[in-house]
């Protein structure tokens, strides 16, 4: 998470020890006047292999009855899919050389549905406190 943030143009970019998975951080400074907090929680829950009808840890393109061909994998919808396409779309920016018309704020955190997701979010609020 941290390489594909740095690879959109965020900065500063920080990897928040936690007691699971870490958590990132990191700024996108375009000089704008506003600043929008983006967060994302990039790992998904468990799954059960016998409960899906392709490999869910790899995306596929896969054929279903009155849907036609729709992505299928672990977070491919609810999380990873949205993701990496704000993500994407920040790397147009960067490589068109346009400035976006707001400052960029990412925390991201790696727990899905914990009860210990504080950890996440007191770091993050205590960088945001220093600068």
């Amino acid at each position: 998470m941290a390489k594909l943030a740095q690879d959109a143009g965020f900065t500063g970019v920080k990897i928040i020890p936690t007691s699971g998975k870490p958590g990132v951080f990191g700024r996108l400074d375009s000089g704008a006047k506003a600043t929008v907090a983006v967060y994302f929680m990039y790992d998904v829950k468990q799954f059960v292999p016998s409960e899906w009808s392709s490999p869910p840890l790899e995306a596929r393109l896969v054929e279903k009855p009155g849907l036609g061909t729709v992505c299928m994998g672990r977070g491919a919808v609810n999380q990873k899919g949205p993701q990496n396409s704000f993500l994407s779309a920040l790397q147009a920016f960067k490589s068109s050389g346009k400035k976006l018309p707001v400052n960029l704020v990412l925390v991201c955190e790696g727990r899905k549905k914990s009860p210990r997701r504080t950890s996440v979010k007191s770091s993050t609020a205590r960088m945001c406190s220093r600068t």
